[in-house]
């Protein structure tokens, strides 16, 4: 009898850790939403800067090249 009394919980507490079940996972998958978020924009940015690199090195070939040419 002692052992079914303890596993026995009111509805409430029932209810209440449903609730509390429901409420975590809601922060888990908005957390989960905002690492992604983090991570699309670093992406973005890193992109950004490789554009912005690869365009700075055509520059100064391009510059080099013209030194080479007005050289010769």
């Amino acid at each position: 009898m002692k052992a079914t009394v303890n596993h026995w919980k009111p509805r409430h507490l029932k209810q209440f850790e449903c609730k509390q079940q429901q409420a975590s996972h809601q922060i888990l998958k908005q957390e989960g939403q905002q690492v992604k978020q983090q991570l699309r924009r670093a992406e973005q940015t890193h992109y950004q800067d490789l554009k912005a690199k690869n365009a700075l090195f055509n520059q100064q070939q391009a510059i080099e090249q013209a030194q080479q040419e007005r050289g010769r």
